[in-house]
């Protein structure tokens, strides 16, 4: 049988059919449609509102292989720049609680400088660079302070948030050069509102269980590998500050007069953030620490506290945590192994304090990189009894 053509007025059933599309064109439909469209404007309007008040500030840290370790007192000198910068742009504000950054972004950059740009030196690309910083808990612990302090997203470049966010939701972008080997002429009066904020993230508060009177309690921060303060020179220190008025000679008034003090030897935690920083945070008499990296946490300390740096003999210490020597009001102290003397520095002339160690560096010629090396990776620093006198007569004088 041939097939009999289909009736006028009559809807194949293919795809594409007359009465499928008729469905389309029913009231429900078109409302739904409608509604739809209403919906996805609003959303997209909100959003275009929305990233017209948002902006970035970009701070590109030039010299940044001094970091390619995660170096925290290059770090710290960098994140000091950072805050101060933050701190003057928002001075202005009238209201207290106005002064943030609304939620801007923060974009930190990484330039290494050409002449430590080789390709053999992984340690010193970018990518690395930033790797170890991310993975560092003493970065992630300032950038998280920073974040809480000013209201503000922190991200390295080249972050999927950072890019995902700046493409369409930042229109002002605001560039600052920071160095992580240099800026010293700065002022980094405002290190004291980062601390507290810090302190306050790590819960710092002193707890009951802490029942040690700090005030008559000397720390002795000591590293565990190299420039440690031997256990003996510790004892000495201890029997020296505890000595009763019976045991001393009849013509040594400073030791007669001297008060009483109990030494705790404390090594440094590499690896907890927060307990380094809320070990120098308590109110302890003095603190004495050999010349190392852990004095980058220093601008958290006590206020009232006395710092006593220990320098290993012939150590180029040019420039070295010049940053918190400015930026607390702590009494600071330097004393060099092999010499007598102690010197005091206060905060405008720490360069002062420093270039009569390195004279004495100088005049044996090591300024070479083996001296040097030598010289920063002793195993032990040896305290002479005149030194630890010293460091007792700045205990009676304060």
């Amino acid at each position: 049988m041939s097939e009999q053509p289909a009736a006028a007025g009559k809807v194949h059933n293919g795809f594409g059919g007359r009465r499928k599309f008729k469905k389309w064109k029913s009231p429900f439909c078109v409302l739904l449609l409608c509604m739809s469209s209403v919906v996805v404007i609003y959303f997209y309007a909100i959003s275009r509102s929305g990233k017209k008040q948002s902006s970035a500030m970009v701070f590109t840290i030039y010299q940044s292989e001094y970091v390619s370790r995660a170096n925290i007192n290059h770090w710290m000198l960098a994140v000091s720049q950072i805050n101060e910068i933050i701190a003057h742009n928002l001075q202005g504000e009238p209201d207290v609680n106005a002064r943030t950054l609304q939620n801007r972004v923060a974009i930190i950059r990484l330039q290494v400088s050409k002449e430590k740009q080789n390709f053999l030196k992984l340690r010193n690309k970018v990518v690395f660079i930033q790797m170890r910083l991310k993975q560092s808990p003493y970065v992630r612990l300032t950038l998280s302070a920073l974040s809480k302090l000013y209201d503000c997203s922190f991200y390295f470049e080249n972050e999927h948030r950072y890019g995902s966010s700046t493409k369409s939701s930042t229109e002002i972008v605001v560039n600052h050069e920071i160095f992580a080997d240099g800026g010293f002429e700065k002022s980094y009066s405002k290190m004291y509102n980062l601390s507290e904020k810090i302190l306050e993230i790590c819960n710092c508060s002193l707890r009951e269980e802490e029942v040690i009177d700090f005030s008559k309690t000397v720390l002795v921060y000591n590293r565990k590998k190299t420039r440690r303060i031997i256990d003996a020179d510790i004892e000495r220190l201890e029997n020296l500050l505890t000595r009763e008025k019976s045991g001393t000679k009849k013509n040594d008034s400073l030791l007669k007069n001297l008060k009483r003090y109990k030494v705790q030897n404390k090594f440094i935690d590499d690896q907890n953030a927060c307990v380094q920083f809320c070990t120098v945070s308590r109110p302890y008499k003095a603190i004495i620490s050999p010349h190392g990296a852990q004095f980058a946490t220093f601008f958290a300390t006590y206020p009232e506290t006395l710092i006593i740096e220990v320098i290993p003999g012939f150590y180029n210490t040019r420039g070295f945590n010049n940053y918190i020597r400015h930026s607390i009001r702590n009494r600071w102290f330097l004393v060099h192994v092999g010499e007598s003397a102690v010197i005091e520095c206060n905060s405008n002339i720490v360069e002062d304090c420093y270039e009569k160690f390195i004279t004495k560096t100088n005049s044996i010629g090591c300024f070479s990189r083996k001296c040097q090396h030598e010289t920063k990776n002793v195993r032990q620093l040896r305290l002479s009894d005149r030194v630890l006198y010293n460091i007792s007569s700045v205990m009676l004088s304060s």
